[in-house]
């Protein structure tokens, strides 16, 4: 053999060797290899899908749980009496009065099974090719003859002679109860015309309510603890639609509803006393009651911002900012926001200011006195016998008239109602011989009783007369008596009134001499005082000079 073919043989021995070690390899180490990983990814998914399974299981016992929370309780006798008691107080809160609800009955069709929750326990499952996780939750099949998952309560009711508006109602109020209930049958009937009253339906109901198997026993017919559950009747739903689109009645005209409106606020004036004010806010319309109301204050009285504001009493409380030192001029505007949980919203605004400042009064300026002005410019004998005296004041104008009739005085008083025309003035109304000066715009204020005439004189007596005061110049205002103030009321002499001869203490009298004034009358002594009177009441009031000076 040469060298070439002991080469080939080595290697052809080689190759033989190497593709019987590459079978033997594949038959006995990679294939049981590939066996073993792909029964370890079986295992593996299974385990997934069962941890899986388990997961979806306990996520789902929350909604079970919740789901049981809303059964009836599982005693069925107080199901029944508690839920036919809810039944009859939904339909009078819906004002259904004339209703029946026939007796209970327990349906008879078939509930499934509630399947079990195994937790595995920790040993390898026989057969397996790897060890089950230690407390892996599994599903086991349902027992024969088990329990049913729910029990169904049927309840039948009828309803006579109601309304859309109230089945409205009781719908709404059934469907927001929280327990596990519905209505699996309605008929709702029309017993009159259309265009008759809207109260002529017939209703027939039939109810379904659910007792879980398993369910906590209670006492009550509903839960103990609300919490938000899963009830049809949404809380943000209208089902007032239902009603104003009867059908069987036809489509209701639209309500007449009042706008909100807020009333007119008037200005408010705070004092300098610091005290707070209240504004009440008339609100008025939709809404008015539950309406938010907002009062901001701008300017420089009241400081910036939101104000307080009382929803019981419906008043703003306007904070008391005024005092001594507060300017004139600072005032603040509020304005007034009220909006309803509709989003309808309606504004006012007023002023708040602040009280003016208290102005001193100016001091009365003196007035002027103008007893000079008032003279005594006739002194005559009347056709009758009697005497007359005629005393011109020509400050108003106007002219007193003193005559004597027997042992009576009587006194007039005339005003200028042209330059020659006097007429009587009728707001003169004094006791009978009493003499009286004032008016409305002078310090003059005098009254006299006119006691008797002497000579070229008249005696005149005045009580209780005050100092008089310093005043300007007499001065002669213009204007025709019509324009001119009316006599005040004089007080009267009580010395000489109705009888001459009567006297108070301390009376004064005067002389009052011809072409002299008001302010120039001469007082009498007491002795002369004493000797007229005398006189007077011996021989009335026509008194002899001599003879009175002599007494």
């Amino acid at each position: 053999m040469t060298s070439r073919e002991r080469t080939l043989a080595i290697l052809l021995l080689g190759l033989i060797a190497l593709g019987g070690g590459g079978v033997l390899g594949y038959f006995f180490v990679y294939a049981p290899l590939e066996e073993k990983r792909a029964a370890a990814k079986k295992l593996e998914d299974e385990a997934s899908d069962l941890d899986s399974k388990a997961a979806a299981v306990m996520a789902a016992r929350q909604r079970i749980a919740a789901v049981k929370r809303q059964s009836l309780p599982p005693d069925v006798n107080q199901a029944k009496a508690q839920y036919k008691l809810l039944l009859e107080q939904l339909l009078r809160d819906a004002k259904l009065t004339d209703h029946k609800i026939p007796d209970m009955r327990i349906l008879d069709s078939r509930a499934p099974a509630t399947p079990e929750l195994v937790i595995a326990s920790p040993a390898a499952p026989a057969g397996s090719a790897l060890p089950a996780a230690a407390g892996a939750p599994t599903l086991a099949a349902p027992k024969a003859q088990k329990k049913p998952a729910y029990s169904r309560l049927e309840f039948k009711v009828e309803v006579k002679r109601a309304d859309i508006w109230q089945v409205v109602d009781f719908l709404k109020a059934f469907y927001s109860v929280d327990l596990l209930h519905q209505i699996t049958f309605l008929n709702i009937t029309r017993d009159n015309k259309p265009t008759e009253a809207r109260n002529g339906l017939d209703v027939h109901l039939t109810i379904e309510a659910i007792i879980l198997d398993k369910a906590d026993p209670r006492k009550t017919l509903l839960p103990p603890d609300p919490v938000p559950a899963a009830v049809l009747a949404s809380a943000g739903r209208d089902y007032s639609f239902l009603a104003w689109k009867d059908m069987f009645y036809g489509v209701l005209p639209p309500p007449n509803v009042t706008p909100l409106t807020l009333g007119r606020i008037d200005s408010v004036t705070l004092g300098r006393d610091e005290k707070p004010a209240e504004v009440k806010v008339r609100l008025t319309g939709e809404g008015a009651a539950v309406a938010k109301v907002v009062a901001t204050a701008s300017g420089k009285l009241l400081p910036e911002g939101e104000l307080k504001f009382d929803p019981k009493t419906n008043t703003i409380a306007i904070p008391g900012t005024g005092t001594e030192e507060t300017p004139d001029g600072a005032t603040s505007t509020i304005s007034v926001v009220a909006t309803t949980t509709d989003g309808v919203t309606v504004k006012r605004s007023f002023d708040v200011s602040i009280a003016k400042k208290p102005v001193e009064p100016e001091p009365a300026k003196p007035k002027a006195d103008i007893a000079s002005a008032i003279r005594l410019v006739i002194l005559s004998g009347n056709s009758d016998g009697g005497l007359k005296a005629v005393i011109y004041d020509a400050a108003n104008p106007f002219k007193y008239e003193v005559t004597t009739s027997g042992k009576r005085v009587e006194v007039r008083r005339y005003w200028q109602a042209t330059g020659k025309t006097w007429k009587k003035d009728l707001d003169y109304d004094h006791p009978t011989g009493v003499l009286a000066f004032a008016d409305d715009f002078s310090a003059t204020k005098r009254t006299f009783q006119v006691v008797a005439f002497e000579g070229d004189a008249v005696v005149v007596s005045e009580s209780g007369r005050p100092d008089p005061p310093k005043t300007e110049a007499p001065r002669r205002p213009g204007g025709s008596r019509p324009g001119a103030p009316k006599q005040g009321p004089g007080e009267p002499l009580a010395a000489v009134a109705g009888s001459l001869a009567t006297a108070v203490p301390a009376p004064t009298l005067y002389r009052w001499a011809l072409g002299k004034s008001l302010g120039e009358l001469g007082r009498l002594s007491p002795d002369e005082a004493k000797a007229i009177l005398k006189r007077v009441a011996a021989d009335g009031p026509v008194v002899n000079a001599t003879a009175s000076a002599d007494k």
